[in-house]
């Protein structure tokens, strides 16, 4: 009986391991989400200068300094980090899926083990009540087992 309880700890200790993972994911993609938002509008603004962004002024911010950049050349940069963040968002949700798979099967081997912790006590309450604690569960079960006395006796 201890083991069971002791595999039924340890079952709820990585569910919920895998539970803190997950929402650590989906932080991850909600923010890599707002940073692909961001750099299509500033892709956008490129695309909205007049002539192709010739004779444009473009600048970036380098600490507390503003430097002059060439609009191609930062429109290109912009689309680079696009690129990237967009790889990291599908290594993200790969996460995200692989996370809640485990997280499934682990809740479904947690409810096993209860449900094999509920069956266990059940058989000890009912065949060897002398041997059955005396937890809230066993309370429960003192007319189930009445009643397979009861029968017993006939």
């Amino acid at each position: 009986m201890q083991q069971l309880e002791r595999s039924l700890q340890k079952s709820s200790v990585e569910f919920q391991n895998l539970q803190a993972e997950l929402e650590k994911a989906v932080d991850t993609r909600q923010t890599l989400a707002g940073q692909l938002n961001e750099n299509e509008s500033v892709l956008k603004e490129f695309d909205a200068l007049p002539n192709k962004g010739v004779g444009a002024k473009v600048y970036k911010a380098m600490g507390p300094v503003l430097l002059q950049q060439d609009p191609a050349e930062a429109k290109s940069n912009v689309q680079k980090r696009i690129d990237f963040i967009q790889g990291d968002i599908r290594r993200a949700e790969t996460l995200l899926k692989e996370l809640s798979e485990k997280g499934e099967k682990k809740k479904e081997e947690v409810r096993a083990s209860w449900r094999r912790r509920a069956i266990r006590h059940l058989a000890e309450a009912v065949l060897r009540p002398d041997l059955a604690s005396s937890s809230d569960y066993n309370l429960n079960c003192k007319g189930r087992r009445q009643a397979v006395q009861a029968k017993a006796r006939m």
